[in-house]
C-alpha cells in the first residue's frame, strides 16, 4: 500500500477517517450540519493548532533486514591442543578479550632452543672474525715482501684467496645469527598465538573449540557477531532505485517503532528474477536496544519527488454526514468550516479545500463546540 510520508510518521489516510467517524458524538454532527448558535452559550476553552504547509514523500513500504559489518570465524593461529575456553554462546566480549588458550610449551621450548643456537651462531661469528683476522696479516705480511728477495708472487696468491675465503665464511656465519633471530621472533610470535584473542567486540553466537581439542592452523575456535555495527539491507526495486542518492535519510519502521536510516550505498549487481537491486542503509541515530542480524525492517522509500502540501492536524478534524469540517478560529469564535481532505502524513491530512496556511483550528474541545461560539486558548 503507498503511503505519504512526513516527518512526523506515517499514517493511513482511509483507516483514519473511517475511525474519526465511528467516534463522531450525534451533537457535534449536528453543530456541524449548520446548526445557528443557541443564544447564552458560555466561551469554551479550547486547544488550537495552525494550518502549516510542510513537506511530504509519496513512499512505498519495502522489507529489509538487518545486517552487520562484522560478523566470522575466529580461528586458530596456530596448531596446539586447546588447553581452556573463556567465553560461551551468548557472552560479549570486547576488542582483545581472552576467547581460549592453547598448549605453548612446546613453542616455549623452541623459544629455548633459537636462543641457544642463537648463541652458538654468534660464536661462530667470533671465531670467523679471528680467522678473518689471522689471514689479513698473512697477506699483508707477503704483501710487504714484494721488493725483497724472499718475495713469492704464488704465495701472495694463496694470502690473498685465504683472506677472501675467511671474509665470505664471516658474512655467512653473520647472515646465520640474522636468520636465528627471525627464528626466534617466529618462535615468540607463534606462542603470543597461543592466546586466542577477539579481534574485534562484539557477541558469541558459535563455539566451536572445546579444552582437549586439537587445533591446526586455520581451524575456528568461535564465531563472533558485532552487533554494534549493524545496518540495514533492502531489496529494491529497479525502478525506485534513481530516488536513492547516497546519504538520503528515509524512515524505516520496527513493528510499532519508526527510525532513520541513510543511504549508504547501492550494490550494483541486480537481481535478474526480481528485478531489485541490494541497497544498504546506516543507522542516521542510536539503534533501539535489542535489535539482532536478519531481524526485518521496514523502509518507506520514496516513489515520487518530494512536494510540499497543506495540512491540518487530525485532531481537528470531524466527520459528519455532510462531510468533513473543522472548527476555524475567527474573531474570538468558532466558525464551522468544511474542508476537503487528502492523504494522511503523519499526525496531519492534507487540506486539498477549505482553508488557508495560517488558520487557526481547533484541536481540542471541539466536539461540544456550536458554530458562532465564543472560545478561549
Amino acid at each position: 500500500m503507498t503511503m505519504i510520508r512526513a516527518r512526523a510518521g506515517i499514517v493511513p489516510a482511509a483507516a483514519f477517517i473511517l475511525s474519526l467517524a465511528g467516534a463522531l458524538p450525534a451533537a457535534a454532527q449536528q453543530g456541524a450540519a449548520g446548526q445557528t448558535r443557541p443564544a447564552g452559550l458560555p466561551p469554551a476553552i479550547v486547544g488550537v493548532d495552525p494550518v502549516k504547509t510542510i513537506e511530504v514523500d509519496q513512499t512505498v513500504p519495502v522489507i529489509g533486514r538487518f545486517v552487520t559489518s562484522r560478523t566470522g570465524t575466529v580461528a586458530a593461529r596456530v596448531s596446539a591442543a586447546v588447553d581452556e575456553v573463556f567465553v560461551d554462546v551468548g557472552d560479549r566480549v570486547e576488542a582483545g578479550d581472552l576467547l581460549a588458550r592453547q598448549d605453548g610449551r612446546r613453542f616455549q621450548l623452541s623459544i629455548a632452543r633459537r636462543e641457544a643456537l642463537i648463541a652458538i651462531d654468534t660464536a661462530a661469528v667470533k671465531s670467523a672474525g679471528a680467522d678473518v683476522a689471522i689471514k689479513q696479516h698473512q697477506y699483508d705480511r707477503q704483501a710487504r715482501l714484494k721488493d725483497s728477495a724472499a718475495y713469492s708472487g704464488a704465495r701472495l696468491e694463496d694470502s690473498a684467496t685465504e683472506l677472501e675465503r675467511a671474509q665470505h665464511e664471516l658474512e655467512l656465519k653473520k647472515a646465520i645469527v640474522v636468520r636465528a633471530h627471525a627464528d626466534l621472533e617466529i618462535a615468540r610470535v607463534d606462542l603470543v598465538d597461543t592466546e586466542i584473542r577477539a579481534p574485534y567486540g562484539g557477541t558469541v553466537i558459535v563455539r566451536q573449540a572445546q579444552p582437549g581439542t586439537y587445533l591446526n592452523a586455520g581451524n575456528p575456535v568461535v564465531t563472533l557477531l558485532d552487533d554494534t555495527a549493524l545496518e540495514v539491507e533492502a531489496d529494491v526495486p529497479s525502478v525506485r532505485i534513481a530516488a536513492l542518492t547516497p546519504g538520503r535519510t528515509l524512515v524505516a519502521r520496527i513493528g510499532q517503532d519508526t527510525l532513520a536510516v541513510k543511504v549508504r550505498t547501492i550494490i550494483p549487481n541486480e537481481n535478474p528474477t526480481t528485478r531489485t537491486r541490494a541497497v544498504r542503509f546506516s543507522l542516521a541515530g542510536d539503534a533501539p536496544d535489542g535489535l539482532a542480524q536478519n531481524q526485518t525492517v521496514t523502509v518507506e522509500v520514496p516513489i515520487s519527488d518530494s512536494r510540499n502540501a497543506l495540512t491540518v492536524h487530525k485532531d481537528a478534524v470531524i466527520q459528519t454526514p455532510a462531510g468533513a469540517i473543522v472548527y476555524a478560529v475567527r474573531d474570538g469564535k468558532a466558525a464551522s468550516q468544511t474542508v476537503s481532505l487528502g492523504a494522511a502524513v503523519g499526525s496531519r491530512l492534507e487540506v486539498l479545500s477549505g482553508l488557508a496556511d495560517g488558520d487557526m483550528v481547533v484541536v481540542r474541545g471541539n466536539e461540544r463546540l456550536r458554530p458562532g461560539q465564543p472560545v478561549s486558548f
